[in-house]
Formats: structure tokens, sequence, C-alpha cells
């Protein structure tokens, strides 16, 4: 968690004083763990929709599902 009363660098007081605007403190939010609070996102069933209808109309070996599955999975965490 972010101080709220940590110091703005010299860059944000300029910042300040040009624009008369302190732009706010954001806070790094763990994707995963919000994702799991967030009711109605279901990576998994997105997952599952997603690479069903790309192996219905593309050809795709049995051998590459794994990966295709992990690589789907793996860019909605990072979207979502």
């Amino acid at each position: 968690m972010i101080d709220d009363n940590t110091e703005r660098t010299s860059a944000e007081d300029n910042n300040t004083e040009q624009t008369g605007v302190i732009e706010e403190n954001t806070e790094h939010i763990n994707v995963d763990e919000e994702i799991a609070e967030e009711p109605g996102v279901d990576l998994l069933a997105l997952t599952a929709d997603i690479v069903a209808a790309y192996v219905r109309m593309n050809a795709t070996p049995v051998a590459g599902l794994p990966d295709l599955i992990a690589s789907v999975n793996s860019a909605l965490r990072g979207i979502v």
C-alpha cells in the first residue's frame, strides 16, 4: 500500500505549479486477486470459449492444445 503522505518529486511540484493539478497516487493491484474478487469474471470459461471457437475454424494439432490454452489464458489475465 502506498502511503498518502509520501513526498512529491520536484517534477510533480513543477507540474502542480504549472497546472494547479496534483495527480493522485495509485496503488499497484494484483490483477489475479482483483479478478478473483470480481463477480462474473470467469477466466476459465472465457479461455474455453475462445479456444473452442478457434479450433472450430482452424486446424489445430492435439499436441498444440495445451500451449494454446495456456497462451489464451495468459493473455486474458493480462487484459482483464
